[in-house]
């Protein structure tokens, strides 16, 4: 049985995307949201919120294209956990907020 918790709480486990290239990078996250896979979609935003925390603990702007994919992954993986599920997205993440916390 699929269940919101196995993504959530085993997100530690979930491996981050090492790609160097920018226009690479661009592209997996394309073809990984492609995919509607919840497990991929958890990977690309831990990817892409760890960048983000890096970026401004360097003192630099965020990166337009990872705020773009972050914001379209994290609603992906809230519209396809919510259709599993059978609740609504805000009931998602609300569950989420309480497995992270």
């Amino acid at each position: 049985m699929f269940k919101i918790g196995d993504y959530v709480v085993n997100a530690k486990n979930v491996e981050i995307l090492s790609v160097e290239n920018e226009r690479e990078r661009e592209k997996i996250y394309k073809d990984i949201l492609k995919t509607c896979n919840p497990r991929s979609m958890v990977s690309v935003i831990k990817t892409l919120y760890l960048r983000r925390q890096d970026r401004l603990l360097e003192g630099k702007k965020t990166i337009a294209v990872d705020e773009h994919y972050f914001k379209l992954a994290e609603n992906h993986l809230h519209s396809e956990l919510a259709f599993a599920l059978q609740i609504s997205k805000e009931e998602i993440i609300q569950v989420i907020m309480q497995n992270i916390e």
